[in-house]
């Protein structure tokens, strides 16, 4: 023991600093690890190139040592295989495990994402029997959240996503709140979303909802199941479309979705190709539709470089009023 730390927390306890070897730690007991993930590329160039900078937290166990806080730090130095590490310890058996993981959430709760909240909520309410109203006074503000019941319960249900779906939300490849509308589905329900359209899509959270009433409302008008929805050639097409984003691929799957649902879109769509066929505009000028045509607004775009150029293009304009002016009775004589 090289020097005494006395702890800040509310119990007094003592702390040694000891230089540990790493043989000596169980990385298998992940009783107070929180978070997703070990894997941490910043971390792990820091401590390759300085070292650790805070020392882990370790709870002696007989001759070994369990890890409270520090997880990723030591990883971190089992690949860079280092034999020794100078850690903060306490006696075996001087803290309660439950006291121990609000230690290890106190102590290790920065950078947390949603998902690693989560989890530590869980863990704590699964493994160490917390009751809702502890969850919400005494782990919630140790974990950065609002201690409201809502955002813990809806934290907590978040567990229930598929391993593949935890996946795509660590990864950032699916929306926090669009994974709290999954966790409402059963797992074979969330199965069949990732395998069919989630891994080749992303989707805002407005989208989703529009993604789930559309898929409902159909399976229910057209009395099909879910896998023969999604089984469409269309649907099929939109999803084997190479070279474009997972962003793009969603934006053009729910644009799939509103037609299907209001086929009077199709219909404005066609008049709108139509009314273009007929304007008489130069290369340089571009009519564009409104988003799903659920305003009156169009857009003129021109490419110019002089004042002749803009003169030039605000006088073909001019020249296609009346042709324009057909834009605008495209709702009206189209709405159902």
């Amino acid at each position: 023991m090289v020097k005494v730390y006395k702890n800040e927390w509310k119990n007094g306890l003592n702390y040694s600093l000891k230089t540990v070897s790493l043989k000596k730690i169980l990385f298998k007991n992940d009783t107070y690890f929180h978070r997703y993930s070990l894997e941490d590329e910043m971390l792990f160039k820091s401590i390759k190139k300085r070292g650790i900078l805070m020392p882990p937290l370790l709870a002696e166990d007989g001759d070994k040592f369990t890890i409270i806080s520090g997880f990723k730090r030591l990883n971190c130095l089992r690949i860079l295989k280092e034999p020794f590490v100078s850690a903060l310890t306490i006696p075996e058996g001087a803290v309660k495990p439950r006291d121990t993981f609000l230690i290890a959430l106190e102590n290790n709760n920065t950078s947390l994402t949603d998902f690693d909240k989560c989890i530590a909520l869980h863990k704590a309410q699964k493994r160490f029997c917390f009751n809702k109203e502890m969850l919400r006074c005494v782990v919630a503000p140790l974990i950065g959240l609002d201690p409201s019941l809502k955002v813990i319960e809806e934290h907590v249900s978040v567990i229930k996503l598929i391993p593949a779906l935890k996946e795509l939300l660590f990864k950032n490849e699916l929306n926090f709140r669009s994974a709290l509308i999954l966790a409402h589905f059963s797992s074979n329900i969330q199965k069949v979303l990732h395998s069919k359209v989630l891994q080749y899509c992303y989707f805002s959270v407005s989208e989703l909802k529009i993604f789930c009433d559309s898929m409902n409302s159909t399976l229910k008008r057209e009395r099909i199941s879910l896998n023969s929805f999604l089984d469409t050639k269309e649907i099929k097409a939109l999803l084997d479309k190479g070279n474009i984003s997972k962003r793009e691929r969603g934006m053009r799957f729910i644009g799939y979705l509103r037609e299907r649902n209001y086929p009077y879109l199709t219909k404005l769509r066609e008049s709108f190709a139509q009314i273009k066929r007929e304007l008489s505009f130069n290369k340089n000028i571009r009519l564009e539709e409104p988003p799903y045509f659920e305003e009156e607004f169009f857009n003129i775009c021109m490419f110019f470089s002089s004042i002749n150029e803009l003169k030039d293009e605000l006088d073909c304009v001019n020249n296609n009023l009346t042709t324009l002016k057909k834009l605008f009775d495209l709702n009206k004589t189209l709405k159902f």
